[in-house]
């Protein structure tokens, strides 16, 4: 669940109660006949703080078969849910735009002294940076989230954070760093006893092994996420990582087969098979069955309604150099296109798309035909555009690595 940034407002008791009525009994007229007293005093005691009189109070609670202070929420609760669903559906807050919901929750939690939510809510802002691959500032939010919850009982949440940092830090840390890191980690590990915690930490490992080149050691830790993550999202996922392993392994087959394990998880609409299908055409783009390759990246690109931005991935550099296999350099242009179009949708993951392509766009045999295409539609797309700083630079930078393709003619 992502919320919207006029999501977040805190509602008083009173407004909460007036929901469910006209929820429940369409309007406060309505409400009224049913427990017997005055429209007009109903919509008093909704406004004042102490929410009217006992009378009014057990009409109520029998009306809803709830107790009184169970039909609202107070300040503290309702920051709660809000940063509880945002930890829950962290991957979801994608946007650029997102920060806002973010430095609200951070404020209203400050504002309340919540400390376990500020720091819930730093957590969601150290992945939302480390997604964009701005480690120093993902540092910084998860550094805060542990500080804020050190001296408190949540062990399991203490052990998440844990499990966050390594990952967050651990690639840039000197060997002694990491191996501190390491014990600290399995010292809280000793205290955590949820098993989605553990297996969350294990994964956070097995990542930053992954990303240190310590591919036993990361397959090792993939391995153990099975033993506690049973759903079929979080078991397909992990499925995916250690096929990864095994690639990187040159374990080609063992690898293919892991992906499969991952697939047979998935429901068809699953976006995430996407991830999958790459796998399988690079897999035959290795094996020189051009066919089958370009069969399994068309099974991703296909499909108009899948956002190409909405997550970090290199699916884009797979198809590019499919398509220039099977000489449909306009496929490529046409693709182009569609990530242009995307841009001001304000995914986070658009930078890393844009700088993609121009890397590969850059160094790719191309036709004077299509450099001449691509650089005529992005020029057209930055004029009539109206991009942030940043989008607008990449743009730029897009038109010139196609430009200096050796093929371009001047």
């Amino acid at each position: 669940m992502r919320f919207q940034l006029n999501d977040i407002v805190i509602k008083s008791p009173g407004v909460q109660l007036r929901e469910k009525i006209i929820d429940k009994y369409g309007s406060i007229r309505n409400f009224a006949d049913e427990i017997g007293l005055y429209e007009t005093s109903i919509t008093q005691y909704l406004s004042s703080k102490k929410l009217g009189s006992s009378t009014f109070k057990i009409r109520t609670m029998n009306a809803f078969h709830q107790d009184f202070n169970d039909l609202y929420k107070t300040d503290e609760e309702q920051i709660r849910y809000f940063t509880d669903l945002v930890s829950w559906y962290i991957h979801e807050y994608v946007f650029i735009e997102d920060v806002e919901i973010l430095e609200r929750l951070k404020m209203l939690s400050l504002e309340k002294k919540l400390y376990e939510d500020y720091a819930i809510i730093c957590r969601a802002y150290a992945h939302y940076y480390f997604n964009q691959e701005r480690r120093s500032r993902a540092k910084a939010y998860i550094e805060v989230a542990l500080n804020s919850v050190q001296d408190r009982d949540n062990l399991d949440r203490i052990g998440l954070y844990i499990g966050d940092r390594i990952m967050i830090e651990g690639p840039e840390m000197t060997k002694m760093e990491f191996r501190k890191a390491v014990e600290e980690f399995y010292e809280a590990l000793k205290h955590v006893s949820g098993p989605l915690t553990t297996g969350h930490m294990h994964m956070k490992l097995g990542m930053t092994y992954f990303e240190l080149e310590q591919y036993e050691e990361s397959r090792k830790m993939f391995k153990v996420v099975l033993n506690y993550h049973k759903d079929s999202e979080s078991r397909s996922f992990t499925y995916m990582w250690l096929g990864d392993v095994e690639k990187k392994l040159a374990n080609m087959d063992k690898a293919l087969e892991y992906y499969r394990e991952a697939e047979k998880l998935l429901n068809y609409d699953d976006k995430m098979v996407y991830y999958v299908y790459d796998e399988y055409a690079l897999y035959y783009l290795k094996k020189g069955d051009l066919s089958k390759a370009e069969h399994f990246i068309d099974k991703i690109f296909d499909d108009k309604k899948w956002r190409i931005s909405s997550h970090k991935h290199m699916k884009l550099k797979t198809f590019i150099e499919i398509k220039l296999l099977n000489n449909k350099e306009n496929e490529i242009a046409d693709m182009v296109n569609r990530l242009l179009d995307e841009i001001e949708e304000g995914y986070i993951y658009t930078r890393h798309h844009l700088a993609v392509i121009g890397e590969e766009l850059g160094r790719a045999s191309l036709s004077s035909q299509i450099i001449k295409r691509l650089v005529f539609d992005i020029a057209k797309f930055y004029k009539k555009s109206n991009l942030p700083n940043e989008e607008s630079a990449l743009v730029k930078q897009l038109i010139g690595s196609i430009t200096l393709n050796d093929h371009y003619e001047y």
